[in-house]
């Protein structure tokens, strides 16, 4: 590593192999910060006890965020984590006792220890995060753990005292002791499917919750306390056909211009003729995409648009494309071949990620 030098009142960043460290934020610090642009990584308690701060904006340049890298960064109302994030580290926000609104990436499959431990006014998230910049929330507000989400930590929410609704998503396998406890105004539970593991008083210190609805009683019913048992009611069928149907829908703009979001159970996709943006996050979590066709319409891919779509091997890309979004294929391991008009590799060299440089093959007619 390179010599870490100041760059703003004793904010230190450091250069890394390939990459760019926020490594310390001054506790007295105080309003807005925005982390520059080409930071990729916010190093372990970068943020910590920095009590003026009000206000961080975390560029879509940042890759990983360390353990309590926030911890007690009492005044922050909000925070926005870009997509490629994918995990919140133990302790990252413990303690933000203003802490009130979270927008978690759907790159994210675990939730660590103490990761939001006493952010006693937190009370909403986005649910999967299909929000675009330009055309405002298209998301679902209130459920503040995403879909892609595999496993709560233990104390994860723990004393989190505003929240009083949580969905438990399909994908998480494990809630770790004490996970929620003391969330004193938590009144109602859905667990939507395949959660094997409870840990000791995931839920103790819920006084005030009356509902657990299961998808699979028989399955959830042993893993809680015989208190907590008793609240257990099965999600009705039309329930669960609802959120079924919500993730087997696309979603366009009003004006049908932009794709805000793929189903996420696609395996094939065809955009159709006339879109003319792929929005932020749309494809994110796709896990099974293996085919794409986009459209001679299409001149823009938003952030994170490809994100997680693990399956992903081959792309055609359009001569009308003009902007790729950061991180728009961040996790797509699979992705060898990119098929390109001949004459424009120089084009999409400026505007996709190095790494994928190697990828592009031109081709004369297509």
């Amino acid at each position: 590593m390179n010599e870490e030098k100041p760059i703003v009142e004793n904010i230190v960043i450091a250069d890394g192999e390939n990459e760019k460290l926020f490594v310390h934020c001054p506790e007295n610090q105080k309003g807005e910060y925005v982390i520059p642009d080409d930071v990729t990584v916010i190093a372990p308690l970068a943020f910590k006890n920095c009590t003026h701060l009000e206000s961080i904006i975390i560029p879509n340049s940042v890759t990983h965020i360390g353990h309590h890298a926030f911890e007690g960064c009492a005044a922050i109302e909000e925070i926005r984590i870009p997509i490629g994030i994918n995990s919140i580290e133990e302790g990252t926000f413990m303690g933000c006792a203003n802490l009130s609104f979270i927008a978690i990436p759907p790159s994210v499959k675990r939730i660590e220890k103490n990761a939001f431990r006493e952010c006693s006014q937190l009370e909403s998230g986005i649910y999967d995060y299909c929000f675009d910049n330009n055309l405002g929330s298209e998301g679902i507000y209130d459920n503040i753990i995403p879909s892609s989400v595999e496993g709560i930590g233990e104390n994860a929410f723990r004393c989190c005292s505003s929240i009083e609704y949580i969905t438990i998503p399909f994908g998480v396998t494990s809630i770790g002791k004490n996970a929620f406890t003391d969330c004193r105004k938590l009144k109602e539970i859905q667990i939507l499917g395949s959660v094997t593991e409870i840990g000791a008083n995931a839920f103790s210190g819920c006084n005030r919750l009356r509902k657990i609805y299961a998808a699979s009683v028989g399955d959830i019913e042993p893993l809680m306390s015989p208190q907590l048992q008793s609240l257990i009611e099965p999600m009705l069928p039309s329930e669960q056909q609802d959120i079924v149907l919500d993730e087997l829908q696309d979603r366009y703009s009003s004006d049908g211009a932009t794709l805000l979001r793929c189903p996420k159970h696609t395996i094939k996709y065809t955009i159709p003729e006339g879109v003319e943006k792929i929005g932020n996050n749309a494809f994110a979590g796709c896990k099974i995409l293996d085919s794409v066709i986009i459209p001679k319409t299409i001149t823009e891919i938003g952030i994170g648009a490809f994100s997680g779509c693990e399956q992903l091997t081959r792309l055609l890309l359009p001569e009308s494309i003009v902007s790729v979004g950061q991180n728009a294929f961040y996790g797509c391991t699979a992705l060898k071949e990119i098929y390109i008009q001949k004459g424009s590799k120089e084009k999409f060299e400026n505007i996709l990620p190095e790494r994928l440089h190697g990828e592009l093959k031109e081709l004369t007619i297509y």
